[in-house]
Order: structure tokens, then sequence, then C-alpha cells
């Protein structure tokens, strides 16, 4: 199996149940009515007890979201530290990419700005770390043959 995948499988669950248990996504009032309802929050007491998150439609109680930062950090700092595993790191980072490549049609318009911005890198990242380099066009050469 591929490993990014694994992990990036356990981030997302665990992403998940934080975000159903402490915030709610709302795009109408009717939602947002309902995100209160579940979170045990009066219409009156929104404002002091939720934090927007960003421009997703999204509101985490407001004592939550130091907790959310801190997974948020977490799951990086486990993604940097398996790219970065002098044994698997190679193989996890070749994994990586190939999977947003492929997921960001990279066969199809030979670009990889939108895998990379899936990662959080840039294209100066990819030039000042020889793993990621090595790997990235690795994955890049081989999404392009899978695709044939």
């Amino acid at each position: 199996m591929n490993q990014y995948k694994k992990l990036s499988d356990d981030h997302q669950r665990r992403v998940s149940e934080f975000l159903d248990k402490y915030a709610f996504f709302a795009f109408n009032d009717r939602q947002f009515t309902n995100g209160l309802q579940r979170l045990g929050i009066d219409k009156n007491d929104a404002g002091k007890m939720l934090v927007r998150m960003g421009g997703t439609g999204g509101y985490m109680l407001r004592e939550k979201a130091a907790e959310y930062r801190a997974l948020s950090e977490t799951i990086a700092a486990e993604t940097d530290a398996a790219v970065h595993d002098p044994v698997t790191g190679p193989g996890f980072a070749y994994d990586m990419f190939y999977y947003e490549l492929a997921n960001h049609e990279y066969s199809y318009t030979g670009r990889a700005d939108d895998a990379l911005d899936a990662l959080g890198y840039d294209w100066n990242d990819i030039r000042n770390d020889e793993l990621l380099k090595t790997a990235l066009e690795k994955a890049a050469k081989d999404v392009l043959r899978d695709s044939v």
C-alpha cells in the first residue's frame, strides 16, 4: 500500500473526528442553527463561543481552536518526519508525490503546481531538498508512464 496514502488517511480520520466533535460547517441559516444545536450553543452565545475557520464556512468552539492548531502542527510534523526518515523517507516521498500528481491530473496538465500546493510545498522547497527533488522527478516520470 502507498505509505503516504496510509498516513494521509490516518490524518484525515483524526481531523474528521475532531471536527465532528467540536465544529460544524454552515452555508445557510438552517445549517448554522442545526450546527449550534448539535454543539449545544444558544444562538445569542454564538459570537462568544465560536470562531470561524477561515473562509471555509466552518465554525469551531473557541475553546478548541488551540487544540486544533496543535493537531494541525502534529500532522505536519508527522508528514515531515516520514519524508525525512533516513530509511523509509525516499519511498514515502515518492509515494506522496506519485499519489498527489496522479490525483491532480499531472498526466493531463503536465503541471505539478496543484500537487505541490496540496502538500504545502513550493518550488523553492523542492529545489533546496535533494530528497524531494529526486522523489518528485521519479514520481512525475512514472505518473506519465502509467497514464498511457
